[in-house]
């Protein structure tokens, strides 16, 4: 049986955008992240699974949630309400992948009415630097305890957020 600091971490990755979420793998493999990454699409059965709703409610819950809020329009808002706000928020700790425009609508308090404690956001990198190694399960034991004032937040970079000419990996 392998050490619990060999264990692969569990993500959720939660997103849409196809090129963002190559970006996201590349940064995860560029950081020596070992991880296995599941991705569901912004959708109500992101919440259900989260939420432990039938039929999922025997499924195994990831080690943490990386949710892609770039891009917003009221269903992305309403998941995202629904996955990392309130009282019925997923158990395991969310972060918000942000750019600048959800940061604004995150500081406007209009997601969850201004009472939600949500702290500056790291960078992406050194957040994915935070998750390699044996510090890893401090550092999330560090954000479940974060998560119980709100979500967690990471600032995507900026050339995730352009559309490039470059040929990516689009495998999602």
């Amino acid at each position: 049986m392998p050490k619990k600091a060999d264990r692969n971490l569990d993500l959720l990755l939660i997103a849409d955008d196809p090129y963002r979420v190559a970006m996201l793998r590349r940064a995860m493999r560029h950081a020596g992240l070992n991880c296995t990454i599941r991705r569901l699409g912004q959708t109500k059965k992101a919440s259900a699974y989260l939420g432990r709703v039938s039929p999922y409610e025997n499924s195994a819950l990831p080690d943490l949630v990386l949710f892609d809020i770039a891009d917003f329009d009221s269903s992305t808002v309403d998941i995202a309400k629904d996955i990392a706000f309130g009282e019925r928020r997923s158990k395991v700790p969310v972060v918000l992948l942000t750019s600048p425009a959800s940061e604004t609508l995150l500081e406007s308090g209009e997601l969850d009415g201004g009472a939600t404690t949500m702290f500056s956001p790291r960078t992406l990198e050194t957040f994915l630097k935070k998750l390699v190694g044996r510090r890893r399960y401090g550092f999330l034991r560090a954000l479940s305890t974060l998560y119980q004032y709100g979500p967690i937040l990471a600032r995507q970079p900026l050339n995730f957020l352009e559309r490039s000419e470059e040929p990516s990996e689009l495998v999602a």
